[in-house]
C-alpha cells in the first residue's frame, strides 16, 4: 500500500474518532438547554406574578395617598363649619364633607381588594418558587453529569485535534487537499476500503480488475479513486472480531 495512502487512513481514523466523539457530545447541549428552558418558563411564571404585585402596590400606594389628601381637606372642611353663618351654606359644606367621606370609603375598600389580589398573587409566587427549587434540586445531579461529560468529551477532542494536527504535517499537501475535498462531498468519509473480489466498500460497486490488481500490487498511482463515488479506495484488511467496528466506518456514507 503505498504510503500515502497509508498516512490518509490514519488521517481518517482519526476524523472518524473526532466525529464519533461530537455525534456523543451533541445531544448534551441540547439536554442541558432542556433543562435551563424549563426552569426559565418558571422563573418567567415568577417574575410577570412579581410585575403584577409591584403595579398592586403602586396602585395601593396611590390611593392611599389620595385618602390622606381627602381626610386633610375634610379636616378644613369641619373646621369651617362653625363658622358658617346661613344654613345653606352648613348644608351645602356639610354634603360635601359626607361626599368625600363616602369616596374614602370606596377607596378603603378597593384597597382591601387590591390586599386580596396581593395576597393571592404571593401565594402564587410561593408555589413557582417552590416548584423552581424543587426543580433544581431534581436536575442538580443531571446537570453535573452532562458537564463532566462534556468536559471530558472536549478533552479527547483537542487529544484527537493535536493528533490530528501531527498526522497532517506528514502528508503531502496535495494529497491532503484532495482527501479534505472527498471529506467534505461524502459525508465525512473520504475513503473506502476494496473488499476481495474488487468491491467498493461504501458505494458497492466493483472496481475494474486493473485497478484493483494496482491496488493489490502497490504498483499503480499514489492514490487510486473509486471510479463511482471517488473515495480514495484501499485494500480491506481483517479484523479482529471484538472490534468496535471502526473498520466498517467507511461503508457509512452509501452513494
Amino acid at each position: 500500500m503505498a504510503n500515502g495512502t497509508t498516512a490518509l487512513m490514519e488521517l481518517q481514523a482519526v476524523d472518524l474518532d473526532i466525529r464519533k466523539l461530537e455525534q456523543a457530545a451533541s445531544g448534551y447541549p441540547a439536554r442541558l438547554q432542556e433543562i435551563e428552558n424549563d426552569l426559565g418558563g418558571d422563573r418567567a411564571a415568577s417574575d410577570q406574578k412579581q410585575a403584577e404585585l409591584d403595579e398592586i402596590d403602586s396602585q395601593r400606594r396611590l390611593i392611599e395617598t389620595q385618602i390622606q389628601m381627602h381626610k386633610e381637606q375634610i379636616r378644613k372642611w369641619e373646621s369651617r363649619l362653625t363658622d358658617i353663618k346661613t344654613p345653606r351654606e352648613y348644608a351645602a359644606l356639610s354634603r360635601e364633607i359626607d361626599i368625600a367621606k363616602k369616596g374614602i370609603r370606596n377607596q378603603e375598600e378597593e384597597i382591601l381588594n387590591l390586599m386580596e389580589q396581593a395576597e393571592a398573587l404571593n401565594s402564587e409566587i410561593e408555589l413557582i418558587e417552590r416548584t423552581i427549587l424543587e426543580k433544581e434540586k431534581g436536575y442538580e445531579a443531571e446537570r453535573t453529569e452532562l458537564r463532566q461529560k462534556l468536559s471530558m468529551l472536549e478533552k479527547d477532542r483537542e487529544t484527537l485535534a493535536a493528533r490530528r494536527e501531527q498526522v497532517v504535517k506528514g502528508i503531502d499537501r496535495s494529497l491532503l487537499s484532495t482527501y479534505e475535498r472527498i471529506r467534505s462531498r461524502r459525508g465525512g468519509i473520504a475513503m473506502a476500503a476494496v473488499q476481495p473480489g474488487g468491491a467498493c466498500d461504501a458505494c458497492r460497486l466493483r472496481i475494474p480488475p486493473q485497478l484493483y490488481n494496482e491496488l493489490v500490487t502497490g504498483r499503480g498511482a499514489e492514490l487510486i479513486q473509486c471510479p463511482s463515488c471517488h473515495r480514495i479506495l484501499y485494500i480491506a484488511v481483517a479484523t479482529d472480531s471484538n472490534d468496535d467496528g471502526d473498520a466498517k466506518d467507511a461503508g457509512m456514507a452509501r452513494t
